[in-house]
């Protein structure tokens, strides 16, 4: 049956080259493109372009899937998969060839309109892992017979109120997303699965104050809960002590709770995206953190304390407002750090002892010279210097073997930075001549 949205792809492909008939887009310049562009929106909507889009890549993600279909269909080595790519397919039910897959872990059904997991899905005993995502005609109706091997399943963008009843029949369930739904709660079902570390709530803004977790899932270890709208995270959140990873990104924090010290066998945490100006003291008592991102927030400084998180190998300082980093740094066994974009025009001496370091990012600062701690470091790399106002690359960076890429600024043609080009010269020659990857400007 052809989808709605693929009858609206056509159209608007009609109407768009019925427009520029005349001459073929592809010769027009950049000023007729825009006019037509008006034309069209003008014609026919402001936001007919981006639906025209929208559909054009609805349509090429179809048939993408048609011919993925095609070639499994005709495949005489499927039980050679490991994973089956059914999504697209505007399918209804699973087709009778998948069951002949003995040996996929993985199901992908995303964006059909499936109404069943039958029982036949017991006969791929390897089969652990479901997406359900984008089933939003068929998903809450949808029966499901009890599968004893699915660990795995996510039920993205189905627009949600709960959790599916029939999805209880998943026993054995270790991770369920949820995420990008219209989840008001979570509700008591979710006790059945006992052996669930994973939860995806992500997207479901509605889940606030509310959200009540703790209880019905004691075990939990990972809870990922970003972009959801949250100026504080939940009470309840600081009741799930066996955490071991919180991913609280993209949402609008401004103060982190004492009660975060209940969660001392966090390994990663993060607060990517948020407006936290200031971390509590007792975020450093957290010391089985190994990773803890902490990008584009307003933090002006780090405490000295940050240097109990004696296990942390990556720290994630970038997009900030820091113009001072503590001595206590030096006493941590960090391998990755990233400073870039902040106000800092220095670094610790005590970086020098951070002998387990390979990575170090500090562009976009103040930096006029290069911080001579780091020069220390013979085991580095990557450096990215970028975009600071350093001129001299010093010469100890010829010693350092271990060096693979080093980001630097283009200089322009003023008479200072010919000079300076000059001097960097020998450097730069031995670092190409050993294959180091000199990059001129931010790699990202």
């Amino acid at each position: 049956m052809v989808n709605k949205t693929l009858i609206t792809g056509f159209l608007v492909l009609i109407l768009a080259f019925e427009s520029i008939a005349q001459n073929s887009v592809f010769s027009k310049s950049e000023v007729d493109i825009e006019a037509m562009a008006e034309k069209i929106r003008t014609n026919y909507g402001e936001d007919s372009l981006g639906k025209f889009y929208d559909a054009y890549l609805d349509y090429r993600r179809y048939h993408r899937a048609l011919k993925r279909l095609e070639s499994y269909r005709m495949s005489e080595t499927l039980d050679s998969l490991q994973e089956l790519d059914l999504s697209n397919c505007h399918l209804t039910e699973i087709p009778s060839f998948a069951y002949k897959c003995t040996n996929i872990t993985s199901l992908d059904l995303s964006g059909n309109t499936i109404k069943e997991l039958p029982d036949e899905l017991n006969h791929l005993p390897k089969l652990r892992k479901i997406r359900l995502d984008r089933n939003v005609l068929s998903i809450k109706k949808m029966k499901v017979a009890h599968l004893s091997n699915i660990e795995e399943i996510t039920l993205k963008s189905n627009e949600l109120r709960t959790v599916p009843r029939r999805v209880k029949h998943l026993k054995h369930l270790k991770l369920l997303d949820v995420s990008y739904n219209d989840l008001k709660r979570v509700p008591n079902r979710v006790k059945r699965f006992k052996d669930l570390n994973s939860l995806n709530i992500s997207g479901n803004e509605g889940l606030n104050q509310n959200f009540k977790v703790s209880r019905k899932l004691p075990n939990l270890e990972a809870l990922y809960a970003s972009s959801m709208q949250w100026t504080l995270i939940p009470e309840d959140v600081y009741q799930m002590t066996n955490l071991k990873k919180l991913i609280v990104r993209e949402n609008k924090l401004i103060n982190i709770s004492p009660e975060i010290k209940n969660l001392n066998q966090l390994t990663e945490l993060s607060f990517y995206k948020n407006e936290l100006s200031e971390l509590p003291v007792e975020i450093f008592g957290l010391t089985a953190l190994k990773e803890l991102d902490l990008f584009y927030n307003q933090l002006k400084e780090i405490p000295g304390e940050i240097s109990s998180l004696v296990q942390m190998n990556s720290l994630f300082l970038a997009f900030n407002q820091i113009s001072y980093l503590p001595e206590s740094l030096g006493e941590m066994n960090l391998k990755q750090m990233f400073i870039h974009h902040n106000n800092l025009s220095s670094l610790p001496n005590s970086l020098s002892q951070l002998d387990a370091l390979h990575t170090i990012r500090f562009n976009y600062n103040q930096f006029t010279e290069f911080p001579q701690s780091i020069l220390l470091l013979k085991q580095l790399t990557f450096i990215d210097m970028s975009n600071n106002d350093i001129k001299q690359i010093p010469t100890e960076l010829k010693g350092m073997n271990e060096l693979e890429i080093l980001s630097i600024d283009k200089y322009d043609n003023s008479i200072d930075d010919k000079i300076y080009a000059e001097q960097n010269e020998e450097v730069l020659t031995v670092l190409y001549g050993r294959g180091v990857n000199v990059n001129f400007g931010d790699p990202d």
